[in-house]
């Protein structure tokens, strides 16, 4: 069987522990042969965000909460990649199935390929903005296998 490239995934946090440690269950839990690295970018947690991450082994950079913006918080945490393959993760969304990252990046293959969307599934209690965007892409993920 051929392995599956190495990815890094960066995934930003605030006062997340509870939702970052189902994600970090369910990055475990992918049926995926290459290297993951975990990168954790948080804007200053001050609950259990940090032991979360380091007792699953990922890498956390701190982003204060004065810098912080949606782009640069990504930026830094790609900023600290590894691997040419990188995703990009919220902790308050997580994947919908074991399969999601081989799938997504699969398509990654194609050298005329620069970018993927997964869909990924919100939490109950996110805003219904959120519900609706993510669900999108969950509906058209699960229409495409």
């Amino acid at each position: 069987m051929k392995r599956e490239p190495d990815v890094s995934i960066v995934a930003r946090t605030l006062n997340e522990a509870v939702k970052l440690r189902k994600l970090l269950g369910i990055l475990r839990d992918q049926n995926y042969s290459g290297e993951m690295q975990i990168i954790i970018v948080d804007n200053e947690s001050s609950d259990d965000t940090w032991a979360v991450a380091q007792a699953a082994g990922a890498e956390i950079e701190t982003l204060a909460r004065s810098a912080f913006s949606y782009p640069k918080s990504m930026n830094l945490g790609v900023s600290l990649a590894h691997h040419e393959a990188v995703v990009l993760l919220v902790a308050h969304a997580y994947p919908y199935s074991p399969n999601w990252l081989a799938s997504g990046l699969s398509h990654l293959q194609d050298p005329m390929v620069a970018g993927v969307y997964a869909g990924v599934v919100a939490y109950e209690d996110a805003s219904e903005v959120e519900k609706a965007f993510y669900r999108s892409g969950y509906d058209m993920a699960r229409a495409r296998g």
